[in-house]
C-alpha cells in the first residue's frame, strides 16, 4: 500500500518539475527573444548611423513655396536687427527641409556690384540655392548703385569685367530687393571710387562693410561665395567622411582618413584650393603689407602652399570672419599699390589678412569646377569618372548618390556643390563640329527682363559624345551653366511678369511649351565666340547684343 500511495505522490511531483522546467525554458526562451531583439535593434540603429544624411537638403526639393517678399535693405550705419517676418520664413524653410542645427547656422554672402551685370548673377546664385535646398541665411552685398561704373571721374585705366552697355546699366532699389528665393537679405554699401577704377576691391570693402554694419549672429559659420558661382548641390558643414571631399599634396597626408575635415570650426577655416601658391611671399613687400610685426612675416613656403593657397568659397566661424574681413580691407591698399591690375589682388589681401590673424586654412578641392586645363585641385575627378549626361537637363541625369543626403556607405563620386563660371568654355559637337561656348560676359545684361527670351540650350548629348577630357569638361560647364541661367530666369519671369508683353516683343509663333502673355520663354538667345561672330544691328534695340544673337 505504502508503495501504491508513494506512485501517485511521484507522479504528481514529476509533473510539476516539468512544468517548472517548461516555465523555465519559456522564460529562458523570451530572454533570448529580448536579447536578440535588443541586438537587431543596436545593429540597425548602428547601420541608421552610417547611413545619415550629410545634409538633408537636395537638389531638386527646393524650397516650399513663397510669395515674394520685401527683403529689407541695409546700408552704412549700426546694424538693423533682421526682421522678425525674414527671421520666420528662414526658420519655416529651414524646418521643412529638415536642416541640422549646424546647417542652421549658415551663412551665406556674397558681393556684386549694382549693375544688370551681376544682378542675372546674383539671381542665378540664388535661384541654384534655391533649387539646391540650401540651408541658413544668405545675403547679397551690393556696392555701386550711385552711380554707374562708366560715368563720372574718368582713369587712366579702366579694367573692364564685361562687355559695357547696357549691362553697366544700374538696377533700381526695388528691383535689388526681387528674388525667388525667400531667403534673401540685401546690404547696400554706400560707393567706393577705388572700384571705379578697379572693380576687386568692391569684395574686400563690402565685406568689411558688412562685418560690422550687416546683421550677423554669434554662432554663425559664414561661407563667402563669388557671385559667379551657382549651385548643383547645396553646402553642408554636417561634416563629411574622407570619402566624400578630395584633398591633395600635404593635405592629403595630414587628414585621410579623417571625419569632418570640412567642418570650419573657431579658429580652424576652411576653403576651396586656388593655384596661388606661395609667390606672394616674395611679391609683396610684408612688413609693408601686413605690419612690422605681423603673424604674416614668418608664414614658411610649406605653410603658405598647404594652408593659405585659398579662394571662395571661404568657410569661417563668425568670429573669424570679423577678424579677417577687417584686415581684408586694411591689407587690400598695400596690395594693390604692389601689384596693380591683378585680378587676383583681392584674393592676395584675403590670404595676407588669414596669415596675418594665424588663421590657417583646411584647403580642399572638392567644392567647385572651373578650370577645365587643370587635374590637381578642384573636382575633375568626379566630373571625369561621369560616362553621359543630359544637357537639356543635366540634374536628373545624375543618380540620387550623387547628390545630398550622402551615404556614408557609399564611396563612389559625387558632384561638386558649386560651378564656377570663371573661365571662357568651349565645346565642339562630335558629329556636328558646332561650337558651343558659354562666358558670363556674353550673356545679355537685362535677360531677366520680361521680353527678354532665353538661351539657346546646346545639344542633348553634346556632353554623352566627348571623348576628350578637355572638351568633355568644357561641356560639362557649358551645360551646366546653360540650363541654370534657363531654369533661373523662366522662374523668375513667371514670379514677377504681370503686365502683357508690348506688341513689339517677337515670339515664335505657337512653338513655345510656356506661351505666356506676360514674358518671353522662347530660347533664342545664341550666345557666340567673339564680336565677328555678332550680326550687324541697332545697339540701341532691345534684342541688338554685343556677344550673342537672336536667332528666332
Amino acid at each position: 500500500m505504502h508503495g501504491g500511495k508513494s506512485r501517485p505522490r511521484f507522479v504528481h511531483r514529476s509533473i510539476r518539475s516539468r512544468a517548472a522546467q517548461k516555465s523555465k525554458s519559456r522564460a529562458i526562451g523570451m530572454l533570448c527573444t529580448i536579447y536578440f531583439t535588443l541586438l537587431l535593434v543596436i545593429y540597425m540603429v548602428f547601420i541608421l548611423a552610417l547611413v545619415v544624411p550629410m545634409t538633408i537638403s537636395g537638389p531638386s526639393a527646393g524650397y516650399p513655396h513663397s510669395d515674394p517678399v520685401e527683403t529689407q535693405i541695409t546700408t552704412d550705419g549700426p546694424a538693423n536687427p533682421l526682421p522678425t517676418s525674414k527671421q520666420a520664413i528662414i526658420q519655416k524653410i529651414d524646418k521643412d527641409l529638415g536642416c541640422s542645427s549646424i546647417d542652421s547656422r549658415i551663412h551665406i554672402i556674397f558681393s556684386t556690384g549694382c549693375n544688370l551685370f551681376q544682378h542675372w548673377q546674383a539671381e542665378v546664385l540664388l535661384h541654384s540655392a534655391m533649387k539646391a535646398g540650401q540651408c541658413g541665411r544668405i545675403t547679397r552685398i551690393v556696392s555701386g548703385c550711385e552711380q554707374r561704373e562708366d560715368e563720372g571721374k574718368k582713369t587712366d585705366k579702366r579694367w573692364i569685367t564685361h562687355q559695357g552697355g547696357k549691362t553697366d546699366q544700374l538696377v533700381s532699389d526695388s528691383d535689388l530687393r526681387k528674388s525667388v528665393n525667400p531667403k534673401l537679405e540685401v546690404h547696400v554699401t554706400p560707393m567706393f571710387p577705388q572700384a571705379k577704377e578697379f572693380p576687386w576691391w568692391n569684395k574686400p570693402l563690402s565685406i568689411s562693410h558688412f562685418s560690422t554694419h550687416g546683421n550677423l549672429k554669434d554662432d554663425e559659420i559664414i561661407i563667402i561665395l563669388d557671385p559667379d558661382e551657382f549651385f548643383i548641390h547645396a553646402l553642408t558643414q554636417n561634416g563629411s567622411p574622407y570619402s566624400h571631399v578630395i584633398a591633395s599634396g600635404g593635405v592629403e597626408s595630414q587628414f585621410k582618413g579623417k571625419m569632418s575635415i570640412d567642418q570650419a570650426q573657431p579658429g580652424k577655416p576652411v576653403a576651396q584650393y586656388y593655384g596661388l601658391g606661395a609667390a606672394w611671399l616674395n611679391m609683396f613687400d610684408l612688413k609693408k603689407t601686413c605690419g612690422e610685426a605681423s603673424p604674416c612675416l614668418s608664414i614658411s613656403h610649406n605653410e603658405a602652399s598647404e594652408k593659405y593657397s585659398v579662394g571662395p568659397p571661404y568657410i569661417l566661424h563668425v568670429e573669424d570672419y570679423k577678424k579677417v574681413a577687417v584686415s581684408w580691407e586694411t591689407i587690400m591698399k598695400p596690395v594693390y599699390e604692389q601689384d596693380r591690375g591683378d585680378m587676383q589682388a583681392d584674393m592676395y589681401a584675403y590670404i595676407m589678412s588669414a596669415a596675418h590673424h594665424k588663421l590657417p586654412h583646411t584647403r580642399l578641392n572638392h567644392f567647385m569646377v572651373s578650370d577645365v586645363g587643370i587635374d590637381v585641385g578642384e573636382a575633375w575627378s568626379w566630373i571625369d569618372y561621369i560616362q553621359k549626361m543630359s544637357c537639356v537637363n543635366p540634374r536628373e541625369s545624375f543618380p540620387s548618390r550623387m547628390y545630398p543626403p550622402f551615404s556614408r556607405l557609399d564611396t563612389s563620386p559625387k558632384l561638386p556643390p558649386l560651378v564656377h563660371a570663371a573661365q571662357h568654355f568651349k565645346a565642339h559637337h562630335p558629329k556636328t563640329k558646332e561650337l558651343w561656348n558659354f562666358h558670363k560676359g556674353h550673356i545679355p545684361g537685362q535677360i531677366l527682363d520680361c521680353d527678354q527670351p532665353l538661351v539657346v540650350p546646346p545639344p542633348d548629348d553634346l556632353f554623352t559624345l566627348q571623348t576628350q577630357k578637355r572638351e568633355k569638361r568644357s561641356a560639362f560647364m557649358v551645360c551646366w551653366m546653360t540650363y541654370l541661367i534657363n531654369e533661373s530666369v523662366i522662374d523668375y519671369k513667371k514670379r514677377f511678369c504681370r503686365k502683357p508683353l508690348p506688341p513689339w516683343a517677337k515670339r515664335k509663333a505657337a512653338s513655345s511649351v510656356d506661351d505666356s502673355p506676360t514674358y518671353n520663354s522662347d530660347k533664342c538667345i545664341r550666345i557666340v565666340e567673339t564680336k565677328a561672330n555678332v550680326p550687324e544691328c541697332d545697339k540701341d534695340k532691345p534684342d541688338c547684343y554685343p556677344l550673342a544673337k537672336r536667332v528666332c
